[in-house]
């Protein structure tokens, strides 16, 4: 069986990354708050986010610690280097290693409004300028 890059295994599975979205925000936080957080738009059982704030710890994507009965999980890995991390792993296999294709489908995209396609022209204007 082949291993898994390193990069990969930082890689979150769709329910991880909706709770890590709950997370980074709050930066320590219990497994109430996150579920508190997340009925707001899903549904995950108490049990359910607390089982998968234990597999975030095991894989050190998030570290705790317990205070009385309670235990405070906060983010070890940061949302901009998990942005970094989704970015690369798309570019290497979905993109073909070239990141200008990447950025060619995200033009193309219809959805973007002029605003936004105006946003990334900027952005791009900033990066040369550099």
């Amino acid at each position: 069986m082949a291993r898994r890059k390193k990069e990969d295994s930082k890689l979150l599975t769709e329910t991880e990354l909706i709770i890590m979205n709950a997370i980074w925000p709050m930066g320590e936080c219990t497994v109430h708050e996150v579920v508190d957080t997340l009925d707001q738009t899903h549904s995950f059982a108490y049990n359910t986010v607390s089982t998968i704030m234990r597999v975030l710890e095991k894989k050190s994507v998030l570290q705790s610690r317990k205070e009385g009965r309670s235990h405070f999980y906060s983010p070890l890995l940061k949302k901009l280097d998990y942005e970094s991390i989704g970015i690369d792993h798309l570019v290497l296999n979905v993109f073909d290693k070239t990141p200008s294709t990447l950025v060619k489908r995200l033009i193309d995209n219809k959805n973007l409004s002029e605003t936004e396609l105006k946003e990334i022209q900027h952005l791009l204007n900033q990066r040369l300028e550099q």
